[in-house]
C-alpha cells in the first residue's frame, strides 16, 4: 500500500507548482513571450512532472507491481507529441 504521507507530499508539489504556472501566466499563452515567464513556467513543469513520476513510481513499487521505466514515459510523449502535435508542441519538450 503507498505510504500516504508521501502520496500527499508529491500531490502538494504537484498542486504548488501548478499554482504557480498559473500565478505567472494568468493561464495566458501570451506570457509566455517574457523569458522570464518560461524560464518559471518550464521549471515548474519540470518539477510536477518529476513529482507526479516519483508518486508513480511509487505505487508501483509500494503495490509489487514491478519496477517503474521512466523510459516509457518518454516513448509515451513522444508518441503522443507526434500524434497531437498542437497538443504537445515541440518547444515544450521537456527534454
Amino acid at each position: 500500500m503507498p505510504d500516504r504521507d508521501v502520496v500527499l507530499a508529491k500531490v502538494s508539489a504537484i498542486q504548488k507548482c501548478l499554482r504557480r504556472i498559473k500565478d505567472i501566466t494568468g493561464l495566458n499563452p501570451d506570457r509566455l513571450d517574457d523569458i522570464d515567464v518560461q524560464d518559471i513556467f518550464v521549471l515548474n513543469l519540470q518539477r510536477s512532472i518529476q513529482s507526479a513520476i516519483d508518486l508513480a513510481t511509487h505505487i508501483i513499487a509500494s503495490e509489487g507491481l514491478g519496477i517503474a521505466k521512466p523510459s516509457e514515459a518518454i516513448s509515451y510523449y513522444s508518441k503522443m507529441r507526434k500524434s497531437s502535435p498542437r497538443l504537445y508542441p515541440k518547444r515544450c519538450n521537456p527534454w
